[in-house]
């Protein structure tokens, strides 16, 4: 699987996860929104997997989030490491304090944590609960949150406590947030509401975070302004400037900002706790992994985290023995193809698709994997029919699985690639691709020029709005002026032109 420049800035760079033999009791636990894997334990697995469904309803109850449609192939996969020093092996050099990361993609998201996520370890469960709240709050393709409130509300989110009794407390001390509240001049409320206008500093970033999460923690807990939060959200995706939105939900600023100050110094800040009756985990279904599956995960992880050129030719020799005793493994040799297409070994892909596809004909995954090794055919030989046989694939891809964002975005990406404009079902297939996958940048740059083609300059500001304004993306100067053009409803070649020069246009294949 590519590596995709939209992974978190704790990431860094990759260093290889040496390849540890199975234990022989690798499960998975499968669920309406996380697809676990581990190697431990069946009432383990489980345990983990109820834990992340109730921290899900609890964020869906508080937070009104309904569930979309294709939800369930939108799940997070979830890669369980045996310890730390092997989580910060996969994450990179320089990576000594990581204890656990996601990664957003239309390939699927997926995250890296160790087997152990209690209370008692909060540094590992904080960045599942920070970056699953993301997650969360980015399932629509049109609404959007401001960068405060998005960042805030992860903050509020990830020490979230899960009780022993099945309860689910939320609003506990964010203790990192109040340190840095109280040892620098945190944003005015005016400052915090008008950032996403702004060009914000490291430091800057930081006191977003920080005040983010306490007016996030004081509208929503606090008790004196019921409604405001969800009026001002509202007001924003209706179109209305920050400035109207604020003074219509909050009223005078300058009182908002006394109020806020009022709170930060309350001892005791309230908490809420939901009781277990009103939530629920949904069905789990918890198997063991077949041994060839079980052999082969250890290698699907390193793929599933992200190679590099060199990374991909060591992850192929070490997997290819492993590969070798499991011919007739479906789901071995349709990672396989993923393996060999990354380290560029077409025909061996192809093969793997191939024997994948000979065992379980609607393997959504392999097709795509061949239809990948095709397009990349068609790049060099620039042949109508070969991009036509590509193309097939994906389509093919799609009928077996109508909620895989992958075959959908390859099909309209096909167009591009091929210098071709692309077709009224190349569009429709994006459009299709950024509902299942709202979480995913890449499909939201692509919708988003998309729209600029198409002259719907307000949808598409709406639908880029979370990358545009990211506390990730804040110096990036591409970001600004394309932010910029379209607030100011310049012409869409204009607009176009500055995407095409921060290669929002490159498909990455």
């Amino acid at each position: 699987m590519p590596r995709y420049h939209h992974i978190f800035l704790f990431l860094l760079s990759v260093l290889c996860l040496a390849a540890t033999p199975a234990r022989a009791e690798w499960h998975q636990a499968s669920s309406a929104h996380f697809l676990v894997y581990g190697d431990i334990g069946e009432s383990q697995i489980r345990t983990y997997s109820q834990r992340l469904e109730r921290y899900d309803s609890a964020l869906r109850l508080i937070t009104g989030q309904k569930e979309i449609e294709g939800a369930n192939h939108n799940r997070v996969t979830v890669y369980l490491l045996p310890g730390l020093s092997e989580l910060r092996k996969l994450a990179g050099p320089g990576a000594k304090d990581v204890a656990g990361f996601y990664v957003p993609s239309f390939e699927g998201s997926r995250a890296f944590m160790p087997e152990k996520m209690v209370d008692s370890d909060l540094s590992a469960q904080t960045i599942m609960f920070h970056e699953y709240a993301h997650h969360m709050l980015l399932s629509s393709s049109t609404e959007f949150y401001p960068r405060w409130l998005s960042e805030g509300m992860a903050e509020f989110f990830m020490v979230t406590r899960l009780n022993n009794d099945g309860s689910v407390t939320v609003g506990l001390p964010n203790n990192d947030r109040s340190y840095a509240l109280t040892a620098f001049s945190r944003m005015r409320a005016s400052e915090l509401l008008a950032s996403d206008m702004n060009k914000l500093s490291r430091y800057d970033v930081g006191q977003l975070y920080a005040s983010g999460w306490l007016l996030t923690h004081y509208l929503l807990l606090g008790g004196d302004r019921p409604g405001q939060l969800v009026r001002y959200v509202s007001l924003l995706n209706n179109g209305k400037p920050w400035e109207k939105a604020a003074e219509e939900a909050f009223g005078d600023l300058g009182k908002l900002d006394q109020d806020l100050e009022r709170y930060r110094r309350t001892r005791g800040m309230k908490v809420f706790t939901v009781p277990a009756d009103e939530l629920s985990t949904g069905k789990i279904e918890v198997s063991a992994l077949a041994p060839g599956a079980a052999a082969i995960m250890p290698y699907r992880i390193r793929s599933a985290r992200g190679v590099d050129p060199k990374m991909a030719v060591e992850l192929v020799a070490d997997a290819r023995p492993v590969a070798a005793r499991y011919p007739n493994d479906a789901f071995v040799q349709r990672t396989m193809a993923e393996i060999e297409f990354d380290a560029k070994n077409n025909a061996e892909s192809e093969a793997a698709a191939d024997r994948a596809l000979a065992i379980d004909p609607n393997l959504a995954v392999a097709m795509v994997y061949k239809g990948r090794v095709i397009a990349r055919r068609a790049t060099e030989s620039k042949k109508a029919e070969d991009w036509a046989d590509a193309r097939s694939w994906f389509i093919k891809a799609n009928h077996a699985d109508p909620n895989f964002a992958l075959p959908l975005v390859l099909y309209y990406d096909s167009f591009a690639r091929a210098g071709e404009k692309p077709s009224k079902g190349a569009v429709t297939a994006i459009m299709r691709a950024i509902v299942l996958v709202p979480q995913a940048p890449e499909i939201r740059l692509r919708v988003g020029r998309q729209l600029v083609v198409e002259n719907d300059l307000a949808l598409a500001r709406k639908v880029l709005a979370p990358v545009l304004f990211s506390a990730h993306g804040t110096t990036d100067e591409s970001v600004s002026e394309i932010t910029k053009l379209l607030d100011e409803k310049a012409a869409p070649e204009t607009i176009l032109a500055a995407m095409d020069k921060a290669k929002w246009n490159e498909t990455g294949e």
